[in-house]
């Protein structure tokens, strides 16, 4: 399984944070940069606030997303239709994770708690209560039997998946866990956090093996490789280091970044490997010699990265909300452009009568699309389902009218999920709510 979540907002970076939102500044390398331009999406999904954690199913048919909006969304690989939201956790979701057969979803978040939830229908399972702060990251054992949690007040806990059962508290942390992963034979842990070190535990008597303070500043992300003989590390010294899960040494330097690497993921092969970074980077870096293989900017932070089980895609979350789907190239050929859709309404809440006016605006990711086929469905507080149809105008955006009816559809939260279509495009989804009052 590949996947990564880290983000804070560590206040020395907030600065650097607003103007790279602003701005898109060159990026170094002595390699050859093939691409420099936003990655090719294939599909596009949104959360209503920043999306702080994606994972990739084992058989990459479901990628899941989890959000400052306390929610985590489950999006069908293929085409970006989002299959569930699953609700419960009072906090931000900081962390996700799929068990090794795809059965299972690990969370975490800054309400403290550790949850688990069954994939095919998003039935909560368990809650794991012990932290004292937030909790920052999350891994399943390979075998599924345990899911270790790393946290803000500086413990990494095993917990028993069976029962909820607290089996170990991996101590010794100077300040905040940022991180966590199980090597891929399940028998050790690997954290990094505030305090600049990268550690590796054994599961069974919680020895401590190793510790490294590797980077000069936060270590914000770590990664074992597919065969268990490589740790990645990202941090907020503007590197990345490899080091050898055998013994804790150090491998190699990666530069090049223009600020703190915030997420590290290899690839299924572990021949490359994936970073996202403070100044809006993602890149791809060779593992055996360091070499920038290929390199993308966006619009917003990069909170998160994934990987398809077939190396051809990857999965990124952004602080912009958005849940993104992209093509793994290495540049060349063509690919078909992406739609990214915005539904919205005029107002927040209705009373009954009223005209409730949905907006569906629809870009390229550039440029306003017209002539796009919008399907809107309106799911009302008592499960009515209204299937609404139009097509956007030249300026991008879809129009429609529904009619609240309090007596056969309820008062409350109304949901409204937006498909759009278009020849030559690859499809979009997003999703928003309204209030409906007396």
């Amino acid at each position: 399984m590949i996947f990564c979540t880290t983000m804070i907002l560590k206040p020395s970076r907030v600065a650097a944070l607003c103007i790279g939102l602003l701005l898109v500044l060159g990026l170094i390398s002595t390699t050859p940069i093939l691409a420099q331009n936003a990655p090719s999406r294939v599909w596009t999904g949104s959360h209503l606030s920043t999306v702080s954690a994606v994972a990739m199913s084992p058989d990459g048919t479901i990628m899941a997303s989890g959000s400052y909006d306390l929610t985590i969304k489950l999006w069908r690989v293929a085409d970006g239709a989002l299959l569930r939201t699953l609700s419960g956790h009072a906090a931000e979701v900081r962390s996700v994770a799929f068990s090794s057969d795809g059965s299972m979803i690990v969370s975490a978040s800054s309400d403290r708690s550790v949850r688990i939830w069954r994939t095919s229908d998003g039935l909560p399972l368990r809650t794991f209560i012990g932290h004292t702060d937030v909790v920052r990251s999350v891994a399943f054992s390979p075998d599924g039997s345990t899911v270790v949690s790393g946290a803000q007040d500086r413990n990494v806990f095993v917990w028993r998946v069976s029962d909820g059962a607290l089996l170990r508290n991996l101590s010794g942390n100077l300040n905040w866990v940022m991180s966590v992963a199980y090597t891929p034979d399940g028998t050790s842990v690997v954290s990094g956090g505030a305090d600049g070190n990268i550690r590796r535990w054994r599961i069974s008597d919680g020895a401590l093996l190793w510790q490294f303070a590797g980077h000069g500043d936060w270590v914000m992300s770590v990664a074992c490789s597919p065969d268990g003989s490589t740790i990645a590390s990202g941090g907020l010294d503007f590197t990345t280091r490899l080091w050898r899960t055998s013994d804790g040494a150090l491998l190699r330097t990666i530069t090049g970044f223009g600020d703190g690497v915030n997420c590290v993921v290899f690839s299924p092969t572990g021949s490359s490997l994936m970073t996202a970074d403070w100044k809006l980077a993602i890149k791809k870096w060779r593992v055996s010699d360091g070499a920038l293989l290929q390199s993308h900017v966006e619009s917003s932070l990069i909170s998160s990265l994934c990987v398809t089980p077939d190396d051809s895609k990857f999965g990124y979350g952004l602080s912009d909300g958005k849940v993104v789907l992209a093509l793994n190239s290495t540049g060349g050929g063509t690919t078909t452009p992406a739609l990214d859709a915005v539904v919205s309404t005029t107002k927040p809440s209705y009373g009954n009568r009223e005209k409730a006016a949905i907006l569906v605006s629809v870009t390229d990711g550039v440029s306003a699309v017209g002539g796009a086929s919008v399907a809107v469905v309106v799911t009302s507080s008592k499960g009515v389902r209204t299937s609404l149809n139009g097509t956007t105008a030249s300026n991008g955006v879809a129009t429609f009218s529904y009619t609240v009816n309090c007596t056969k559809q309820g008062i409350g939260t109304y949901r409204i999920d937006a498909t759009v279509t278009k020849s030559g495009y690859t499809s979009a989804t997003d999703s928003t709510t309204f209030l409906v009052t007396k």
